[in-house]
């Protein structure tokens, strides 16, 4: 799946999963929040690897996996008030609709 965004989203996404990794690790972790936590942290290093290039609009590629574990992790976890909540909602309905609903 690919996904376009700013340079201001592609910072806001990079601080929420940075957030989800850092609130993850302070918990007592059960299997299934290992198994997001080992995804969200190889899927962070390359959002971070991309946006040390500057630019003005990134694409960020998401595999199966990794769309259906953000799918499960942020999806009705913002509220669309603010622009980091609607970006996360918009990246969810697109993964709903692609990945989950087709199969």
């Amino acid at each position: 799946m690919k996904f376009k965004v700013n340079n201001n989203e592609m910072l806001s996404l990079i601080a929420i999963i940075q957030q989800f990794i850092v609130q993850s690790k302070a918990t007592s972790l059960d299997m299934e929040d290992m198994l997001y936590l080992s995804i969200f942290e190889k899927f962070h290093l390359k959002l971070l690897q991309k946006a040390l290039l500057k630019k003005k609009k990134y694409q960020v590629r998401f595999s199966p996996p990794q769309a259906i574990a953000f799918f499960m992790c942020f999806n009705d976890m913002f509220p669309q008030i603010s622009q980091a909540g609607n970006m996360m909602q918009t990246l969810c309905d697109e993964i709903h609709q692609q990945i989950i609903t087709a199969c």
